[in-house]
């Protein structure tokens, strides 16, 4: 990938930051209602909600769950010995090679109620329809306290390059903790009924007690794609995302990501700023060596807040570099890095305990 396409999926991720709620109804088709002063100031509340989102996730019964079972401090897994035991002793009752010989998971052939004996550091297993595994939730735990359940799993046969796959068409699985539901998962998927199985209509559901994921692909027609993602929360952290992808041709096993999409639509909402704009891809790929004002011409990005504009998103030649600006509505302009940078910063200091954040590059 070159630097430009580099440095537009970074301008959709900035976009991304900014994705929440869905928008509000415009307020008025006339004038701006803000000063450009008040929109950067609704632009940086906006990073400073997404930390706390992410605060939201790292304090949330999920992630603390998975910390305490790894005891993860700085990138190290305490209890890695613990955790690698108990994983290798599952051998003793499963065949974990099965997929790999048969190129498929099976619910049948794991099904069983498996359950961590303390004493002899061993599983053992009794019948169950289901995938049941009870264990401990951290390493000084007497008690089998949490339960993952595979309850639902079903796949589709498909032939690729005269080759046999399975690919799923439904799961349903979750973990408790204490009788408390830590995460689930929820997916459904229909496939294309002849040629490549490419997904057509699909939605998977992930629950990170307390945040809940939502993402959906719909196939609008055969050259055009509706892909979208939510965020639910109680506590103010709902975001959604969508964007639509016009491809060139149906051929989905020989598409090519530099020559058979025509242009890509997005839409991202948070509180009450809106960005939405279109990519137009094919354009793009015609321009040889294209200098920063033709690829401008090829995006267009508006930054609005209740529904009226504040600003574009534009390229900006800085030395030898590209860099992602936002132009204002009053002609001013700046550096997009003057808020995701301080955002990365703040990113880090909220992992810093779990992860070494030091070799966690998040530099663009």
């Amino acid at each position: 990938m070159n630097r430009f396409k580099f440095s537009i999926f970074i301008g959709l991720f900035f976009i991304g930051l900014l994705s929440s709620c869905e928008k509000d109804e415009p307020t008025s088709s006339g004038g701006s209602s803000t000063t450009v002063a008040e929109d950067k100031q609704n632009i940086k509340a906006t990073f400073d909600n997404t930390l706390v989102c992410f605060e939201q996730l790292k304090d949330g019964d999920f992630f603390q769950a998975i910390m305490n079972f790894l005891q993860l401090q700085n990138g190290n897994v305490i209890n890695e010995n613990w955790v690698s035991n108990m994983f290798d002793e599952m051998d003793n009752v499963v065949d974990l090679e099965w997929v790999d010989e048969n190129n498929r998971f099976s619910l049948a052939q794991y099904s069983g109620n498996y359950t961590w004996n303390h004493s002899s550091e061993t599983w053992g297993k009794t019948n169950s329809s289901q995938i049941v595994i009870n264990f401990p939730s951290d390493k000084n735990k007497t008690s089998n306290n949490c339960t993952f359940t595979v309850s639902e799993y079903q796949d589709e046969s498909f032939t690729v390059d005269n080759e046999k796959v399975y690919l799923p068409k439904s799961l349903k699985a979750k973990l408790l903790k204490d009788g408390v539901e830590m995460f689930n998962i929820n997916m459904s998927c229909t496939y294309n009924s002849s040629g490549f199985p490419m997904p057509i209509d699909a939605t998977i559901s992930i629950l990170l007690n307390p945040q809940t994921y939502t993402f959906k692909i719909k196939r609008l027609t055969n050259t055009q794609f509706e892909l979208s993602a939510s965020l639910n929360s109680a506590a103010g952290c709902s975001s959604k995302f969508s964007t639509k992808i016009s491809l060139a041709n149906s051929d989905y096993q020989n598409l090519d990501l530099d020559d058979d999409i025509n242009n890509i639509q997005f839409d991202y909402s948070k509180d009450d700023i809106n960005i939405n704009g279109v990519w137009d891809v094919k354009t793009f790929n015609s321009i040889s060596n294209p200098k920063t004002e033709d690829i401008n011409n090829t995006i267009n990005f508006v930054v609005k807040y209740k529904q009226q504009k504040i600003g574009d998103l534009k390229f900006k030649d800085l030395g030898n570099q590209r860099e992602l600006f936002i132009f204002y509505k009053d002609q001013s302009s700046e550096n997009t890095a003057l808020y995701y940078d301080v955002f990365f910063s703040d990113f880090k200091s909220i992992f810093q305990q779990y992860f070494d954040v030091d070799d966690l590059d998040l530099d663009i």
